[in-house]
């Protein structure tokens, strides 16, 4: 689906990226929009507040901070393609005249989006908790249930034949235990980052996590001890919060980042019905001026991280720019590049794909050397701004890179790696330094 979805956007603008940001952009205010009219249609409230719930879900989810490696990221429009089908799917499984014939429909949605990427493969789920909260028949819900179930079948049983494989590199970040200490601490993770931004300091994002977690169990047990008059809607709320821990499943299986941004895309769909839960307490528990407070505030917070996580995605293009101008201004030369960052603070640069982008761009890939690239693992271990080291005739360079002379060859030796190239001549050499990228000047 992305190859498909990246010829079309070829056919636009050729290979400039304007149509590809312009599809992006379409498809995270599409599912904004299906998401109000999702909320419309779970009558958590009377009246014009019922509207407003719809409307603050729809807007909560459109800047919603962490959603730039699903928007910004070109790659990362199959989070949003996916949770758009899926949106429309239990938007039409909603309706109780011509089940079947909306059931097929979204069945079709439902079955393209998995192709495409795997997030909402728990939606079978999510519908049938819907459903069961509409209090349709028993058989009813089970034939409906078993239905989608095919459906997912049928789309593993499709990439299984044509991929000769079910989860690809990522299988190895699934659950391999259950019950082991490291799966318990993914999904702390994973709950955590759903309202809490990447930080560094462990022991802060675990401050912020447990006040957080306070905060929310407060609020349950506020809303389940009031007697309210209309239990319908705490069940209503009920089967919104499961289906919020349905969608968190699958990130929480993968895990993600507490330190940066990278996997994010994960959270796309479950921020769907995140935003419908905080829309909900706002409305629950807020009136008049103080509405508006907490709104300014939770938007100035999701503004805030928003900006920041977008200039991540800004600085990582212009990173890859610098690398591919760099490596065209001089193609007479023999060129090495030491410490090619593979993201920025969790917006990827060239993680893979930088010889490929060097075809694309027509520069001759024979004459361009990949000394070594710079992991998000080794980024966290080294200091801030990265300096050549001179010792005689040797240069080395942090992690494990030393550069030295030999007769008419100038020797590159990757201690990491254990691989070394023999230049012969002058060539260009140049490292990133974890802030730009820098020209290394030989002795």
């Amino acid at each position: 689906m992305m190859d498909i979805s990246f010829l079309f956007n070829y056919f636009i603008s050729g290979l400039h990226p304007w149509s590809c940001y312009l599809i992006n952009l379409m498809l995270h205010l599409s599912c904004g929009f299906m998401l109000y009219k999702l909320a419309s249609r779970f009558l958590l409230f009377d009246g014009d507040r019922q509207w407003l719930f719809a409307f603050l879900s729809g807007l909560l989810f459109l800047i919603y901070p962490f959603h730039s490696e699903g928007v910004a990221w070109l790659t990362g429009r199959l989070s949003s393609i996916a949770t758009l089908c899926a949106l429309v799917a239990l938007y039409w499984s909603m309706n109780i005249t011509h089940q079947w014939r909306y059931f097929c429909a979204g069945a079709i949605v439902f079955f393209i989006a998995l192709l495409g990427y795997e997030s909402i493969i728990l939606l079978p789920l999510i519908i049938f908790v819907w459903n069961f909260r509409m209090q349709r028949p028993r058989n009813k819900l089970i034939q409906l249930l078993i239905a989608w179930l095919a459906v997912v079948v049928l789309c593993l049983i499709v990439r299984r034949v044509f991929s000769t494989t079910l989860t690809g590199d990522y299988g190895s970040r699934l659950f391999t235990n259950v019950f082991s200490l490291e799966e318990l601490l993914k999904i702390i993770k994973v709950t955590g980052r759903i309202f809490l931004p990447p930080v560094a300091n462990t022991k802060l994002a675990t401050i912020f996590f447990i006040a957080g977690l306070a905060i929310f169990i407060a609020i349950q047990f506020i809303l389940f001890k009031k007697k309210y008059s209309d239990k319908y809607k705490v069940q209503l709320y009920a089967c919104l919060l499961l289906s919020f821990i349905i969608s968190i499943a699958l990130p929480c299986a993968f895990g993600i980042s507490t330190k940066t941004s990278a996997g994010d895309r994960l959270l796309y769909f479950p921020s769907a019905f995140f935003c419908m839960i905080l829309a909900f307490y706002l409305l629950k528990w807020a009136r008049g001026i103080s509405l508006w407070v907490f709104m300014l505030g939770i938007g100035g917070y999701f503004a805030y991280f928003l900006v920041m996580n977008t200039m991540h995605w800004e600085k990582a293009s212009q990173v890859v720019k610098n690398l591919l101008l760099t490596a065209a201004s001089s193609q007479q030369q023999e060129q090495v590049f030491i410490n090619i960052p593979g993201d920025f603070e969790g917006a990827f640069v060239f993680a893979n794909g930088f010889k490929k982008a060097l075809v694309i761009h027509g520069i001759d890939t024979t004459k361009v050397h990949v000394a070594g690239t710079l992991s998000r693992e080794l980024y966290e271990q080294l200091p801030p701004v990265l300096h050549p080291q001179h010792n005689g005739d040797t240069i080395t360079i942090m992690p494990g890179y030393k550069v030295y002379k030999k007769g008419n060859s100038v020797i590159i030796d990757n201690n990491l790696s254990k691989k070394m190239w023999s230049i012969t001549g002058k060539p260009a050499i140049h490292y990133w330094n974890k802030q730009e990228l820098k020209e290394l000047v030989l002795p």
